[in-house]
C-alpha cells in the first residue's frame, strides 16, 4: 500500500488574498472620503474666518472715517497691479455703477471687489477658499464723508455671518 502524505502549502489562497484586497479597499476609500470631507471644512473654515475679518475691518474704517464706507474696489484687477486693492469711487465702469430706485445720487449702488489693501487687508481677503472672489456693494450716500441719511427702502447691504 502506498500512502500519500498530504502536504499542505504555507501560502494564502486567492480567495483569501481577495478578501484583504477587498477590505483594504474599503479602508482606503473610507478614509479617502474623510479627508475630502475634512478639506471641504477646512475651505469653509477660512472662507468664514476672511469674511470676518472683512467686517471688523468694514467697522474699523467706518469708525476712521466719521461711518463712511469705502467705495469697492475694481473687480478684475490683477494682484500686481497698482491699484489692486484700493477703493475706486469713480463708478463708471469697474467698480459698476448700478441704479437704485431712485434717480438720486445717494440711492446709486457701487459694486466691485473687497476693497483689502484700502481696509489693511492682505490680497487673501479678497477670494474665498475656493479662488473666487467676494463682490462688494455699497450705497453711494453711505460712500460719502460725511455719509448721507440712509433711507432703508432703497436696498440697504447688510454683512452677514453665520
Amino acid at each position: 500500500m502506498h500512502s500519500r502524505s498530504k502536504k499542505r502549502s504555507s501560502g494564502f489562497t486567492l480567495i483569501e488574498t481577495a478578501i484583504v484586497v477587498l477590505l483594504v479597499g474599503i479602508f482606503m476609500a473610507s478614509f479617502a472620503e474623510m479627508g475630502t470631507i475634512f478639506r471641504y471644512k477646512q475651505q469653509m473654515d477660512t472662507t468664514k474666518q476672511r469674511l470676518t475679518d472683512i467686517k471688523v475691518a468694514l467697522t474699523k474704517f467706518q469708525t476712521k472715517n466719521n461711518g463712511r464706507l469705502p467705495c469697492p474696489a475694481v473687480l478684475h484687477d490683477a494682484s500686481t497691479a497698482g491699484t489692486f486693492g484700493n477703493e475706486a469711487c469713480n463708478g463708471t465702469t469697474d467698480p459698476k455703477l448700478v441704479d437704485g430706485t431712485d434717480t438720486g445720487a445717494a440711492n446709486k449702488v457701487l459694486i466691485g471687489a473687497v476693497p483689502v489693501t484700502t481696509l489693511g487687508l492682505s490680497a487673501q481677503h479678497m477670494i474665498d477658499s475656493w479662488g473666487y472672489r467676494f463682490i462688494y456693494a455699497a450705497s453711494g450716500n453711505l460712500m460719502t464723508d460725511p455719509p448721507a441719511t440712509t433711507d432703508l427702502t432703497y436696498g440697504q447691504i447688510k454683512l452677514m455671518n453665520n
